[in-house]
């Protein structure tokens, strides 16, 4: 009996801290939910019709533009022209939050390219 007693003692602190890390993630997941059925070029398009060109931004060990060009980067990050996507983060909680970070490092790199794209043919009058 005693036994049993010391094993359980010394797993139930572990599975208590596995309770909490998923409940504390809980709040990162469902900011980034979103990112499943997003649509990154439509939303760029969007953007830049209503005349808001910043890009979309997520946390990493910093800040990070995934898909902005080293010219416009450094520009971008001083400017702060950047939106930071919610929930994401270096410092992932489980596997969803994982993929949901991969899914949302993609969006910003689709959105950040669309937009870069579109808004040189726009100031360039190129169709």
């Amino acid at each position: 009996m005693n036994k049993q007693i010391m094993i359980l003692m010394a797993i139930l602190p572990a599975i208590t801290c596995m309770a909490e890390d998923n409940h504390l993630c809980q709040a990162e997941i469902d900011q980034l939910l979103w990112v499943n059925n997003a649509d990154a070029r439509q939303d760029a398009m969007n953007a830049l019709a209503a005349g808001k060109l910043n890009y979309k931004a997520v946390y990493g060990i910093s800040v990070i533009l995934p898909g902005i060009a080293n010219n416009d980067y450094a520009r971008s990050m001083e400017e702060e022209h950047y939106d930071i996507i919610p929930g994401t983060s270096d410092a992932l909680c489980n596997e969803e939050h994982g993929r949901l970070n991969e899914l949302a490092y993609q969006y910003a790199r689709t959105y950040n390219r669309t937009l870069q794209e579109n808004d040189r043919q726009k100031t360039s009058g190129q169709p």
